[in-house]
């Protein structure tokens, strides 16, 4: 099995990737609600850590994948995607059991739902961020 980078940085930059793949592919619909979640007849729905499920781990567009799905280590960095989705820069860093980190503040991310290239924009802000302090 794949699994996801330790730092920060990389995850986002590879969450942004990913999630820019799946708004192109009709087979998927965001929805930062849903992990990876296939609506019968309909898209598969998911979110930010679910584009990762889907591209990088490689979930198929009918199945229904949870973080555990994935392993424990993964599941960590699945889940600190979904903090980092709603500006929640604690939590998902220790989500990755990064103990040290750089001064972190918490803050309301703009929802992708409101305007998906702020909210893309926002998050590569936040890998910049976090990889200028080695993270």
């Amino acid at each position: 099995m794949k699994t996801l980078p330790d730092k920060p940085s990389e995850l986002i930059r590879l969450a942004v990737r990913d999630l820019e793949k799946i708004e192109g592919d009709g087979r998927y619909q965001i929805c930062m609600a849903q992990w990876h979640f296939p609506v019968e007849n309909g898209p598969c729905l998911v979110c930010l850590a679910g584009a990762v499920m889907s591209r990088t781990l490689g979930a198929g567009d009918r199945e229904v994948r949870f973080p555990l799905s994935f392993g424990k280590r993964n599941a960590g960095r699945l889940l600190a995607l979904e903090s980092l989705a709603r500006g929640g820069f604690r939590e998902a860093f220790s989500r990755m059991d990064i103990e040290a980190a750089p001064p972190l503040m918490d803050y309301g991310m703009l929802p992708y739902r409101e305007d998906p290239e702020q909210f893309k924009a926002d998050l590569l802000t936040v890998a910049d961020y976090f990889e200028e302090g080695g993270f």
